[in-house]
């Protein structure tokens, strides 16, 4: 998989704590780690192991990966569940019934929140990527700033070779930066009456501090309350979401001012929209290990 290297460029968080091994040296989960991160998945076994490998792989290891397996029907569950036994920072929930296929929708992210026992809280969709130094980077930023409430970096998007030029004469921003099949845009100085239209700031760029939803009064909502002028703006790069992590950034706002949400001006996340072609780890090589048996959540 594609992606950049930043080793050296940023420490671990402040006082992050060192985690204990047992005497098999797997890594023993904190009680109350740092960072609680939030994956939902639904039939992503192609791709799932490059997502929970990134997050594994951060140099900040104070944290609790918490997999929401929303009802899939492929090998998703025994690949969640494969690392849920092989590193005990993860945990693993599974929901009976889809988030959006039944006759009410929810936010998935919201089963994992209940659980969570972060300080800080960060969200990785299952078909993207981190590179290793981003919960350190954006929970470093967040403790030195006492006023800063979410922080958030910048991503490389990924499309099909084909339709990268495209992608980009159809963005209002600047491209800062380009591949084959990825392209960097400019992060504008956040202005809120901007979000929606000229600005984003998506889910998997974010990290806030989990006390935000006691101000908050509520959890994520599922959808965007005016989603359809969100995709008439976002439409060419966003036609399938329900803008719902938009709708939490301007919540926090709202809640807090536009000075608790703080910018990192640093390519921490690999985006990878649909049309990007990506070489499907090969999950099924290690399935023989795991029992097809009905998953527990932990």
């Amino acid at each position: 998989m594609p992606g950049g290297s930043f080793e050296g460029r940023f420490q671990p968080v402040s006082g992050a704590r060192t985690l204990s091994v047992d005497e098999t040296g797997q890594r023993r989960a904190p009680s109350h780690p740092t960072v609680s991160v939030i994956m939902p998945v639904y039939n992503l076994e192609s791709v799932l192991p490059y997502a929970v490998e990134s997050v594994l792989n951060q140099t900040m290891p104070d944290f609790e990966l918490v997999i929401v397996d929303d009802a899939s029907t492929d090998e998703t569950s025994r690949i969640a569940e494969y690392y849920r036994v092989l590193d005990s920072r993860v945990r693993v929930l599974r929901n009976d019934t889809n988030s959006r296929q039944g006759p009410i929708e929810w936010e998935p992210r919201n089963n994992g929140l209940q659980v969570a026992r972060g300080e800080f809280i960060a969200y990785l969709d299952g078909d993207n990527a981190w590179h290793p130094q981003m919960l350190g980077c954006l929970t470093e930023a967040l403790a030195s700033r006492a006023q800063a409430q979410l922080g958030y970096c910048r991503s490389r998007n990924f499309h099909s070779p084909s339709d990268v030029d495209s992608v980009i004469a159809a963005d209002s921003r600047e491209a800062v930066a380009r591949g084959h099949d990825w392209v960097v845009f400019a992060q504008q100085r956040l202005n809120p009456a901007e979000l929606g239209r000229s600005q984003y700031v998506d889910t998997n760029e974010m990290v806030h501090r989990a006390s935000v939803f006691g101000r908050l009064g509520s959890l994520w909502n599922t959808v965007h309350p005016r989603r359809e002028w969100v995709s008439q703006h976002q439409g060419k790069r966003r036609p399938y979401r329900r803008h719902n992590d938009l709708d939490l950034v301007e919540r926090i706002i709202h809640a807090y001012g536009v000075g608790a949400v703080h910018q990192v001006p640093t390519v921490l996340v690999d985006f990878y929209y649909p049309s990007s072609p990506r070489r499907p780890k090969a999950a099924l090589d290690f399935l023989g290990s795991v029992p097809q048996t009905e998953m527990v959540a932990s």
